[in-house]
């Protein structure tokens, strides 16, 4: 998962600086209030099952997001509802 730091313009920067900018619509990284911290998942909707395959590629396993994270990231297809409703 995302590190209690993450957030989406967070998510957003890193899609777009990894090449992904214009394949997905839509992000969200919910963040608990009280603490301003991330609850460790996000959602991204791609524009084109190429780009979802292409993120799943790049990010399932994924490390690295900030220097104090070690958590890796699970890239998991929704299986109840697809695309921007």
């Amino acid at each position: 998962g995302f590190p209690e730091d993450f957030t989406g313009p967070m998510l957003k920067e890193l899609l777009d600086c990894c090449g992904f900018r214009g394949c997905y619509d839509f992000v969200y990284v919910p963040i608990f209030l009280p603490g301003a911290r991330s609850y460790g998942y996000g959602f991204v909707n791609c524009t084109s099952r190429a780009a979802v395959e292409a993120m799943g590629h790049l990010f399932h396993g994924k490390t690295a997001w900030t220097e104090n994270a070690s958590m890796s990231l699970k890239v998991q297809w929704s299986t109840n509802t697809q695309g921007l409703q």
